[in-house]
């Protein structure tokens, strides 16, 4: 029995996921952006990553949500692969996104340029992983433009609800997306996977 209810969260889980992902995906589908156009990027003054390496395993997923004091609700979806990158032959696959709902703010991953794993006590299960992202602000008709981003997503128990934690930084302006520190998930999970 208990089998049963463990394989009908992790599926609900991932239809979870699968439709975080579907409308995010739809929202963030405009790829036009012209070169003349991006203002450029802005110095990336996020938390810089101690980790190297993939002592915790290559690959994480995920989504759900977050409700961080002052920013309200952020939701996420995710998939990235380092196996490449951790056996030395290739680059991290990927991408993330975002959507703080409060401002209407699109967040979608372009590059990931950086993906460690480490284990931590406190937090469980951990990747990490940087690269650029374009942002639109839909709620004050904003264009897409590009910005830094830093993640770091802990996988602590199952189900992540309470337990696992994400951390999402933008560099540049405040107030339309603010940082998510280590913040619990309220709903959704976050799963490291071994191979």
């Amino acid at each position: 029995m208990h089998h049963r209810s463990h394989s009908r969260a992790i599926s609900a889980v991932g239809t979870l996921v699968l439709a975080v992902a579907a409308s995010l995906a739809a929202a963030c589908g405009d790829t036009s952006m012209p070169p003349e156009q991006s203002p450029g990027l802005a110095a990336f003054n996020g938390p810089a990553s101690d980790h190297v390496g993939c002592a915790a395993g290559p690959r994480f997923t995920g989504g759900g949500r977050v409700d961080p004091a002052g920013v309200g609700k952020v939701t996420f979806g995710f998939n990235v692969n380092g196996r490449d990158i951790c056996d030395s032959t290739g680059t991290v696959k990927g991408q993330m996104q975002v959507v703080y709902h409060e401002t209407q703010t699109l967040v979608h991953t372009e590059t990931i340029t950086h993906f460690s794993s480490f284990v931590d006590p406190v937090k469980g299960v951990c990747g990490e992983f940087t690269g650029t992202a374009r942002v639109k602000h839909v709620s004050v008709g904003g264009d897409w433009h590009e910005h830094h981003y830093f993640a770091e997503v802990c996988d602590k128990a199952e189900p992540g609800h309470g337990a696992d934690r994400l951390t999402f930084t933008l560099d540049g302006e405040r107030g339309l997306h603010e940082n998510v520190m280590e913040e619990l998930l309220t709903g959704g999970n976050i799963q490291a996977h071994k191979s």
